[in-house]
């Protein structure tokens, strides 16, 4: 069993790919499976939260980088700028995750929210994706404390994630 209690430097060599979902993220504690079925157990400081591309280093050495899994997503869209912002609107409304594009919003699997989308006049699709969500205006960062006199991470910078969609 691999068990993760640290961070490991921004320039390290990676040994591993660790793919977790954005739920899987957003704990600090967790028992998961790499891709070749061995065990991981990660224990990181309460409130941490992982964003793709973050270096961990393992008890014994080994360094794994986090990437955004493929996960069940809803991809919003709409003819004209108008419908996605009222779109944005009413999801910020809720307080949910969702990540922003330039044309596009992904946020969660859920068939109440399709249904209020689609009532707005946006179309609405399921994708199989990455997703990496936004932070908040005052939270774009994640704090993990390695290294950065801020405490949060500068890598991503607001509204600038992984926007591998067009």
């Amino acid at each position: 069993m691999i068990t993760i209690r640290a961070f490991a430097p921004e320039n390290a060599s990676t040994d591993l790919a660790l793919p977790l979902t954005w739920g899987q993220r957003c704990h600090s504690r967790l028992h998961t499976h790499l891709p070749d079925g061995e065990v991981l157990a990660l224990r990181l400081p309460h409130g941490t939260t992982l964003s793709h591309g973050d270096l961990l280093s393992s008890d014994d050495g080994r360094i794994l980088r986090v990437v955004a899994a493929p996960e069940p997503l809803l991809e919003v869209r709409a003819d004209h700028g108008l419908a996605l912002t009222r779109a944005a609107y009413h999801l910020g409304n809720r307080h949910g995750s969702v990540e922003i594009g330039p044309d596009c919003i992904r946020l969660p699997e859920d068939p109440i929210l399709m249904g209020m989308l689609e009532g707005l006049g946006c179309r609405v699709s399921r994708v199989q994706a990455s997703f990496e969500p936004e932070r908040g205006a005052y939270g774009h960062g994640h704090s993990h404390g390695h290294g950065h006199d801020s405490g949060t991470s500068d890598r991503h910078a607001p509204g600038q994630h992984i926007h591998e969609f067009a």
